[in-house]
Protein backbone atom coordinates (compact mmCIF):
# COMPACT_ATOMS: atom_id res chain seq x y z
CA UNK A 1 0.00 0.00 0.00
CA UNK A 2 1.40 3.48 -1.08
CA UNK A 3 0.32 6.06 0.82
CA UNK A 4 2.63 8.62 -0.28
CA UNK A 5 1.97 7.90 -3.65
CA UNK A 6 -2.11 8.44 -3.48
CA UNK A 7 -1.82 11.30 -1.43
CA UNK A 8 0.91 12.99 -3.65
CA UNK A 9 -2.27 12.74 -6.28
CA UNK A 10 -4.78 13.96 -4.26
CA UNK A 11 -1.87 16.88 -3.34
CA UNK A 12 -1.88 17.62 -6.94
CA UNK A 13 -6.00 17.76 -6.97
CA UNK A 14 -5.75 19.93 -4.07
CA UNK A 15 -3.57 22.44 -6.36
CA UNK A 16 -6.12 22.99 -9.23
CA UNK A 17 -7.87 24.98 -6.24
CA UNK A 18 -4.84 27.68 -5.75
CA UNK A 19 -6.18 30.48 -7.33
CA UNK A 20 -9.90 29.50 -6.10
CA UNK A 21 -10.97 27.86 -3.37
CA UNK A 22 -9.53 30.59 -0.80
CA UNK A 23 -10.94 31.80 1.73
CA UNK A 24 -11.49 27.70 1.70
CA UNK A 25 -8.67 25.81 2.22
CA UNK A 26 -7.10 23.87 -0.91
CA UNK A 27 -7.80 20.59 -0.51
CA UNK A 28 -7.51 17.02 -2.79
CA UNK A 29 -9.15 13.63 -2.44
CA UNK A 30 -8.52 9.80 -3.99
CA UNK A 31 -10.47 7.45 -3.26
CA UNK A 32 -8.79 3.56 -3.86
CA UNK A 33 -9.86 0.59 -3.70
CA UNK A 34 -8.14 -2.53 -4.79
CA UNK A 35 -5.10 -0.87 -5.71
CA UNK A 36 -7.37 1.66 -8.15
CA UNK A 37 -8.70 4.88 -8.07
CA UNK A 38 -12.37 4.89 -8.42
CA UNK A 39 -13.01 8.37 -7.33
CA UNK A 40 -11.30 11.94 -7.22
CA UNK A 41 -12.06 15.26 -6.59
CA UNK A 42 -10.62 18.95 -4.92
CA UNK A 43 -12.56 22.00 -3.79
CA UNK A 44 -12.75 24.27 -6.45
CA UNK A 45 -14.82 27.64 -4.78
CA UNK A 46 -16.15 28.48 -1.24
CA UNK A 47 -20.00 26.99 -1.39
CA UNK A 48 -19.50 24.17 -4.03
CA UNK A 49 -18.77 20.40 -3.13
CA UNK A 50 -16.10 19.48 -1.21
CA UNK A 51 -13.60 17.07 -2.54
CA UNK A 52 -14.37 14.22 -0.54
CA UNK A 53 -17.75 14.95 -1.66
CA UNK A 54 -16.86 14.97 -5.61
CA UNK A 55 -14.56 12.07 -5.00
CA UNK A 56 -17.42 9.87 -3.44
CA UNK A 57 -19.83 10.66 -6.72
CA UNK A 58 -17.23 9.86 -8.68
CA UNK A 59 -17.07 6.26 -6.74
CA UNK A 60 -21.04 5.58 -7.48
CA UNK A 61 -21.19 4.00 -4.54
CA UNK A 62 -18.43 1.85 -4.55
CA UNK A 63 -16.58 3.16 -1.89
CA UNK A 64 -17.63 0.82 0.66
CA UNK A 65 -13.74 -1.15 1.64
CA UNK A 66 -12.32 1.83 -0.25
CA UNK A 67 -9.55 3.84 1.34
CA UNK A 68 -9.74 7.52 1.04
CA UNK A 69 -6.67 9.61 1.08
CA UNK A 70 -7.25 13.40 1.80
CA UNK A 71 -4.71 16.12 1.92
CA UNK A 72 -6.95 17.60 4.71
CA UNK A 73 -8.96 16.70 7.81
CA UNK A 74 -12.51 16.47 6.36
CA UNK A 75 -14.82 19.02 7.60
CA UNK A 76 -16.85 18.48 10.48
CA UNK A 77 -19.73 20.67 11.04
CA UNK A 78 -21.91 22.60 8.54
CA UNK A 79 -21.35 25.77 6.70
CA UNK A 80 -22.44 26.64 3.17
CA UNK A 81 -22.22 22.62 2.50
CA UNK A 82 -22.77 19.53 4.96
CA UNK A 83 -19.92 17.54 7.13
CA UNK A 84 -17.86 15.39 4.59
CA UNK A 85 -17.04 13.31 7.60
CA UNK A 86 -20.64 12.29 8.14
CA UNK A 87 -20.59 11.21 4.20
CA UNK A 88 -17.53 9.16 4.35
CA UNK A 89 -19.04 7.13 7.40
CA UNK A 90 -22.26 6.82 5.40
CA UNK A 91 -20.01 5.43 2.12
CA UNK A 92 -18.61 2.83 4.84
CA UNK A 93 -15.10 3.28 3.92
CA UNK A 94 -12.63 0.92 5.31
CA UNK A 95 -10.21 3.76 6.17
CA UNK A 96 -9.20 6.87 5.90
CA UNK A 97 -5.15 8.87 5.33
CA UNK A 98 -5.22 12.41 6.29
CA UNK A 99 -2.19 14.82 5.15
CA UNK A 100 -2.91 16.58 8.39
CA UNK A 101 -5.69 17.93 10.59
CA UNK A 102 -8.01 20.90 10.21
CA UNK A 103 -6.44 23.96 11.96
CA UNK A 104 -10.18 25.54 12.09
CA UNK A 105 -11.30 25.00 15.66
CA UNK A 106 -14.39 24.50 14.52
CA UNK A 107 -13.14 20.87 12.92
CA UNK A 108 -10.09 19.95 14.25
CA UNK A 109 -9.57 16.79 16.14
CA UNK A 110 -13.00 16.67 15.45
CA UNK A 111 -13.68 14.41 12.29
CA UNK A 112 -11.02 12.42 13.01
CA UNK A 113 -12.82 11.27 16.31
CA UNK A 114 -16.20 10.58 14.41
CA UNK A 115 -14.19 8.39 11.90
CA UNK A 116 -12.30 6.58 15.24
CA UNK A 117 -15.98 6.18 16.80
CA UNK A 118 -17.24 4.39 13.12
CA UNK A 119 -13.91 2.10 13.53
CA UNK A 120 -12.72 3.62 10.10
CA UNK A 121 -8.98 3.12 10.41
CA UNK A 122 -7.03 6.14 10.38
CA UNK A 123 -3.78 6.89 9.34
CA UNK A 124 -2.73 11.14 9.78
CA UNK A 125 0.50 13.02 8.94
CA UNK A 126 1.29 11.11 5.03
CA UNK A 127 2.64 14.06 3.43
CA UNK A 128 1.90 16.35 5.66
CA UNK A 129 4.18 19.36 5.40
CA UNK A 130 3.24 20.04 1.29
CA UNK A 131 -0.07 19.79 2.69
CA UNK A 132 0.63 22.66 5.58
CA UNK A 133 2.91 24.50 2.86
CA UNK A 134 -0.02 24.55 0.46
CA UNK A 135 -2.14 26.35 2.68
CA UNK A 136 0.35 27.91 5.17
CA UNK A 137 -1.56 30.53 4.93
CA UNK A 138 -5.09 29.64 6.28
CA UNK A 139 -3.11 27.72 8.57
CA UNK A 140 -1.34 30.85 9.99
CA UNK A 141 -5.39 32.88 9.81
CA UNK A 142 -7.06 29.73 11.84
CA UNK A 143 -3.93 29.43 14.31
CA UNK A 144 -2.93 33.47 14.26
CA UNK A 145 -5.60 35.23 13.48
CA UNK A 146 -3.74 36.81 10.41
CA UNK A 147 -2.60 36.10 6.75
CA UNK A 148 0.64 34.89 5.19
CA UNK A 149 2.61 37.72 4.14
CA UNK A 150 4.53 37.51 1.09
CA UNK A 151 6.17 41.06 -0.69
CA UNK A 152 7.32 40.89 -4.09
CA UNK A 153 10.10 43.21 -5.63
CA UNK A 154 12.06 43.32 -8.96
CA UNK A 155 15.49 45.36 -8.56
CA UNK A 156 18.72 45.64 -10.21
CA UNK A 157 21.58 42.96 -9.15
CA UNK A 158 22.78 46.53 -7.08
CA UNK A 159 18.89 46.13 -4.98
CA UNK A 160 17.46 49.12 -6.67
CA UNK A 161 14.07 49.32 -7.93
CA UNK A 162 13.76 52.34 -9.77
CA UNK A 163 15.85 55.57 -10.73
CA UNK A 164 15.91 58.75 -8.39
CA UNK A 165 13.46 60.13 -10.37
CA UNK A 166 10.77 57.26 -10.07
CA UNK A 167 11.62 55.46 -13.97
CA UNK A 168 10.85 52.03 -13.00
CA UNK A 169 9.28 50.41 -16.11
CA UNK A 170 10.77 47.88 -16.63
CA UNK A 171 13.53 46.77 -14.64
CA UNK A 172 12.56 43.20 -15.47
CA UNK A 173 11.56 40.84 -18.63
CA UNK A 174 8.15 40.12 -20.06
CA UNK A 175 9.11 36.68 -18.34
CA UNK A 176 9.11 38.04 -14.93
CA UNK A 177 6.38 39.90 -15.15
CA UNK A 178 4.69 37.13 -16.09
CA UNK A 179 5.45 34.75 -13.63
CA UNK A 180 4.90 37.73 -10.91
CA UNK A 181 0.85 37.35 -12.08
CA UNK A 182 0.70 34.14 -10.48
CA UNK A 183 1.62 35.79 -7.43
CA UNK A 184 -0.62 38.06 -7.54
CA UNK A 185 -3.84 35.48 -8.96
CA UNK A 186 -3.07 33.22 -5.70
CA UNK A 187 -3.45 36.02 -2.95
CA UNK A 188 -6.41 37.19 -1.25
CA UNK A 189 -5.72 40.33 -1.31
CA UNK A 190 -2.81 43.00 -2.72
CA UNK A 191 -1.47 45.63 -0.40
CA UNK A 192 -0.08 48.87 -1.72
CA UNK A 193 0.43 52.63 -0.55
CA UNK A 194 -1.15 55.59 -1.82
CA UNK A 195 2.50 56.91 -3.01
CA UNK A 196 3.28 53.97 -5.98
CA UNK A 197 -0.57 54.61 -6.87
CA UNK A 198 0.49 58.59 -7.36
CA UNK A 199 3.56 57.46 -9.33
CA UNK A 200 2.77 54.59 -11.36
CA UNK A 201 -1.32 55.09 -11.80
CA UNK A 202 -1.16 50.54 -11.84
CA UNK A 203 -4.39 49.05 -12.04
CA UNK A 204 -2.94 45.77 -9.84
CA UNK A 205 -5.24 43.53 -11.55
CA UNK A 206 -4.24 39.69 -12.75
CA UNK A 207 -3.64 40.61 -16.21
CA UNK A 208 -2.24 37.40 -17.72
CA UNK A 209 -4.36 35.59 -20.12
CA UNK A 210 -1.96 32.40 -20.40
CA UNK A 211 -3.01 32.20 -16.63
CA UNK A 212 -6.56 32.99 -16.61
CA UNK A 213 -7.79 31.41 -19.92
CA UNK A 214 -6.41 27.97 -17.89
CA UNK A 215 -8.44 28.52 -15.42
CA UNK A 216 -11.65 26.33 -15.08
CA UNK A 217 -13.77 28.79 -12.94
CA UNK A 218 -14.46 32.32 -13.11
CA UNK A 219 -12.05 34.18 -11.64
CA UNK A 220 -12.17 35.91 -8.34
CA UNK A 221 -9.85 39.05 -8.41
CA UNK A 222 -8.04 39.65 -4.85
CA UNK A 223 -9.06 42.45 -2.80
CA UNK A 224 -6.52 45.63 -3.82
CA UNK A 225 -5.50 47.40 -0.39
CA UNK A 226 -4.21 50.96 -0.58
CA UNK A 227 -3.11 52.82 2.30
CA UNK A 228 -3.82 56.07 1.95
CA UNK A 229 -3.92 58.20 5.27
CA UNK A 230 -4.71 61.65 3.62
CA UNK A 231 -7.41 60.17 1.38
CA UNK A 232 -5.53 61.33 -1.80
CA UNK A 233 -6.62 58.87 -3.82
CA UNK A 234 -7.50 60.66 -6.99
CA UNK A 235 -11.41 59.08 -7.93
CA UNK A 236 -10.45 58.71 -11.38
CA UNK A 237 -7.61 56.57 -10.72
CA UNK A 238 -6.93 53.57 -13.12
CA UNK A 239 -7.23 51.02 -10.05
CA UNK A 240 -10.83 52.51 -9.78
CA UNK A 241 -11.66 52.10 -13.15
CA UNK A 242 -11.15 47.65 -13.04
CA UNK A 243 -13.55 45.57 -11.62
CA UNK A 244 -13.09 43.87 -8.45
CA UNK A 245 -13.23 44.92 -4.86
CA UNK A 246 -11.17 47.78 -3.09
CA UNK A 247 -10.51 48.37 0.28
CA UNK A 248 -9.23 51.52 1.01
CA UNK A 249 -7.50 52.14 4.33
CA UNK A 250 -7.61 56.30 5.83
CA UNK A 251 -6.79 57.73 8.71
CA UNK A 252 -9.23 57.91 11.64
CA UNK A 253 -9.69 61.76 11.56
CA UNK A 254 -11.35 61.48 8.06
CA UNK A 255 -14.55 62.83 8.77
CA UNK A 256 -17.54 60.35 7.25
CA UNK A 257 -18.72 63.55 5.23
CA UNK A 258 -15.36 63.74 3.84
CA UNK A 259 -15.73 60.09 3.04
CA UNK A 260 -19.17 60.31 1.54
CA UNK A 261 -18.07 63.07 -0.53
CA UNK A 262 -15.03 61.61 -1.63
CA UNK A 263 -17.35 58.40 -3.13
CA UNK A 264 -19.98 60.32 -4.37
CA UNK A 265 -16.96 61.22 -7.17
CA UNK A 266 -16.16 57.37 -7.70
CA UNK A 267 -17.85 56.08 -10.90
CA UNK A 268 -20.83 53.87 -9.61
CA UNK A 269 -20.89 50.17 -9.25
CA UNK A 270 -17.02 50.31 -8.01
CA UNK A 271 -16.90 47.92 -4.82
CA UNK A 272 -14.82 50.34 -2.43
CA UNK A 273 -15.01 50.40 0.90
CA UNK A 274 -13.14 53.10 3.28
CA UNK A 275 -11.84 51.62 6.47
CA UNK A 276 -10.19 54.10 9.15
CA UNK A 277 -7.27 53.22 10.69
CA UNK A 278 -4.73 54.63 13.71
CA UNK A 279 -2.24 56.43 11.89
CA UNK A 280 1.24 57.78 14.02
CA UNK A 281 2.93 60.46 11.72
CA UNK A 282 6.24 59.69 10.27
CA UNK A 283 5.65 55.88 11.81
CA UNK A 284 2.27 54.67 9.71
CA UNK A 285 -0.62 52.53 10.14
CA UNK A 286 -0.42 49.82 12.62
CA UNK A 287 -0.05 47.00 10.16
CA UNK A 288 -0.71 44.23 13.15
CA UNK A 289 -4.23 46.13 13.39
CA UNK A 290 -4.10 45.90 8.85
CA UNK A 291 -3.33 42.27 9.14
CA UNK A 292 -6.04 41.49 11.44
CA UNK A 293 -8.78 43.19 9.72
CA UNK A 294 -7.72 41.38 6.65
CA UNK A 295 -8.20 37.74 8.25
CA UNK A 296 -11.00 38.74 10.49
CA UNK A 297 -13.34 40.35 8.38
CA UNK A 298 -12.16 39.85 5.13
CA UNK A 299 -10.83 36.43 5.64
CA UNK A 300 -7.97 36.50 3.77
CA UNK A 301 -5.48 33.64 3.95
CA UNK A 302 -2.15 35.31 1.61
CA UNK A 303 -1.48 38.61 0.97
CA UNK A 304 0.98 40.17 -1.39
CA UNK A 305 2.71 43.50 -0.68
CA UNK A 306 3.36 45.18 -3.85
CA UNK A 307 4.87 49.07 -2.99
CA UNK A 308 7.59 51.26 -3.00
CA UNK A 309 10.81 51.15 -0.72
CA UNK A 310 9.01 53.11 2.54
CA UNK A 311 6.38 50.74 2.89
CA UNK A 312 7.76 47.55 2.58
CA UNK A 313 10.47 48.72 4.59
CA UNK A 314 7.68 49.46 7.31
CA UNK A 315 6.48 45.48 6.76
CA UNK A 316 10.06 44.38 7.32
CA UNK A 317 11.19 46.60 10.41
CA UNK A 318 7.53 45.62 11.52
CA UNK A 319 8.25 42.00 11.13
CA UNK A 320 5.30 41.07 9.15
CA UNK A 321 6.80 39.96 6.07
CA UNK A 322 7.65 36.38 5.78
CA UNK A 323 7.74 35.66 2.37
CA UNK A 324 10.40 37.54 0.50
CA UNK A 325 10.21 37.28 -3.38
CA UNK A 326 12.61 39.26 -5.46
CA UNK A 327 12.98 39.01 -9.19
CA UNK A 328 16.78 40.20 -9.63
CA UNK A 329 17.53 41.86 -13.44
CA UNK A 330 20.76 41.94 -14.88
CA UNK A 331 21.24 45.61 -14.60
CA UNK A 332 23.06 47.69 -12.42
CA UNK A 333 20.68 51.17 -11.64
CA UNK A 334 23.73 53.27 -9.58
CA UNK A 335 24.06 54.74 -5.51
CA UNK A 336 21.10 57.17 -6.42
CA UNK A 337 18.79 54.83 -7.70
CA UNK A 338 16.14 53.93 -5.45
CA UNK A 339 16.93 51.24 -2.55
CA UNK A 340 14.94 47.86 -2.68
CA UNK A 341 13.33 48.70 1.21
CA UNK A 342 13.54 51.97 3.19
CA UNK A 343 15.80 50.34 6.43
CA UNK A 344 18.28 51.80 9.06
CA UNK A 345 20.24 50.34 10.20
CA UNK A 346 23.75 51.09 12.58
CA UNK A 347 25.38 47.77 12.37
CA UNK A 348 25.80 44.37 10.61
CA UNK A 349 24.24 43.02 13.46
CA UNK A 350 20.87 44.72 12.74
CA UNK A 351 21.03 42.93 10.03
CA UNK A 352 17.50 40.91 8.85
CA UNK A 353 18.37 37.52 7.83
CA UNK A 354 16.84 35.34 4.51
CA UNK A 355 16.98 31.73 3.87
CA UNK A 356 17.20 31.05 0.16
CA UNK A 357 14.10 28.27 -0.83
CA UNK A 358 13.87 28.71 -4.16
CA UNK A 359 16.36 30.25 -6.79
CA UNK A 360 15.19 30.01 -10.37
CA UNK A 361 15.60 31.73 -13.93
CA UNK A 362 12.63 33.54 -15.92
CA UNK A 363 14.36 34.65 -19.22
CA UNK A 364 17.53 36.54 -18.29
CA UNK A 365 15.76 37.42 -14.58
CA UNK A 366 16.08 35.25 -11.25
CA UNK A 367 13.95 34.86 -9.02
CA UNK A 368 14.44 34.49 -5.39
CA UNK A 369 12.02 33.38 -3.23
CA UNK A 370 13.10 33.80 0.30
CA UNK A 371 11.52 33.34 3.98
CA UNK A 372 12.63 36.25 6.34
CA UNK A 373 14.61 35.21 9.96
CA UNK A 374 13.42 37.56 12.42
CA UNK A 375 15.93 38.16 15.11
CA UNK A 376 13.79 37.38 18.42
CA UNK A 377 11.49 34.51 16.23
Amino acid sequence: MNDGFYMRQALALAEKGLYSAHPNPRVGAVIVKADQVIGQGYHQQRGLAHAETIALQQAKGAAQGATCYVTLEPCAHTGLTGPCVHALIEAKIKRCVIACEDPNPLVKGQAIAALHKANIEITVGVEAAAATLLNQGFFQRMQQGRPWVRAKVACSLDGRVAMQNGESQWITGEAAREDAQHWRARSGAIITGIQTILKDDPAFTVRSTQLLNNLVLPFKPPLRVILDSQLRLSPNAKILTQTGPILLIIGDWITAKTQQQWLQQVVLGQQITLQSLPYVPNQGFDLQLLLELLAQTWQINEVLVETGPKLLGSFLQQQWVQTLICYVAPKLLGATAQPLAALTMDSLSQHLALKFDEVQFYGEDLRLITQVRYANQ
